[in-house]
């Protein structure tokens, strides 16, 4: 299988799980309600919240337990290249009992340099990508 296969596999496999982690903890009742940036719908308005008290755990191992299975079904391993999530998604990843021989490893590169020489993206692909700041 080529890069770029790979590549696109595990982008359409990886992006609904984080995306559908993202929507699961941002759901709110009202959904015409809009907050501004940092801000979260909360008790009929808008206010700030204290994320490192919520627990994301519950959610976060359904949508990687939900990740694996079809990365079984498919027969493929999961890389992971992290730079604003640290190392969370692969992290969640390695914690579900019985899925280790389908985790390949991860990376986990937050500065512009590393991504390039640990990743190999050349400098066009990953601004066009919006991988890497101007």
């Amino acid at each position: 299988m080529s890069k770029n296969k790979v590549l696109m596999v595990l982008v359409s496999l990886i992006l609904p799980f984080v995306l559908g982690v993202q929507v699961a903890i941002a759901d709110t009742s009202d959904s015409a309600q809009t907050c501004l940036r940092g801000l979260l719908y909360m008790d009929n308005g808008c206010s700030t919240v204290d994320y490192m008290s919520i627990d994301y755990t519950p959610v976060m191992n359904d949508k990687a337990e939900s990740f694996l299975k079809e990365i079984k079904a498919r027969q493929l391993n999961v890389v992971t290249a992290e730079s604003l999530t640290s190392g969370m998604i692969i992290s969640t990843i390695v914690n579900i009992p019985l899925y280790g021989s389908y985790t390949y490893g991860g990376f986990s590169t937050y500065d512009s340099d590393a991504k390039r020489k640990m990743l190999g993206l050349t400098l066009p692909t990953a601004r066009s990508r919006g991988i890497l700041g101007s």
